[in-house]
């Protein structure tokens, strides 16, 4: 999980005013990219067994992922930077 976190805080960085959005397939991560600050993309996807015992993303199917690029893919124009 703290993946999400680590990616984070590099492209947060020292903070000079920057917004950041991000998108984790395990709910786990939302909490700790808005503890940073940042704006999580939510998207209404359903990952199975999103994350293993060590809390690293498992791989999805084929389906799940095409559907991801299309819901991100229609997000991006309308996020407020």
């Amino acid at each position: 999980m703290e993946r999400a976190s680590q990616g984070f805080r590099r492209s947060h960085g020292a903070q000079l005013g920057a917004v950041t959005s991000a998108y984790d397939l395990r709910p786990a991560a939302k909490e700790q990219v808005q503890s940073l600050g940042g704006r999580f993309v939510e998207l209404p996807l359903e990952a199975k067994d999103a994350e293993d015992a060590g809390g690293y993303a498992r791989a999805q199917d084929e389906s799940f992922y095409q559907r991801q690029r299309e819901l991100l893919a229609a997000w991006w124009p309308k996020a407020t930077w």
